[in-house]
């Protein structure tokens, strides 16, 4: 979800439609996300995001 999320904030879609596309389409959006992001960036945001899930 964590990816999703991340996929929406860069897309020209809404939020809903951006993960509908990321379901359909995941290899090709995480190659969107990581054009704009470096690897580090999207592991520390995945980790943040699983830290905040277990509060």
């Amino acid at each position: 979800m964590a990816l999703a999320k991340m996929y929406g904030s860069i897309s020209t879609n809404e939020m809903r439609v951006a993960k509908k596309e990321f379901k359909a389409f995941p290899v090709e959006c995480m190659s969107k996300v990581q054009l704009i992001m470096k690897d580090t960036e999207i592991i520390k945001h995945v980790k943040s995001s699983l830290r905040r899930k277990k509060l």
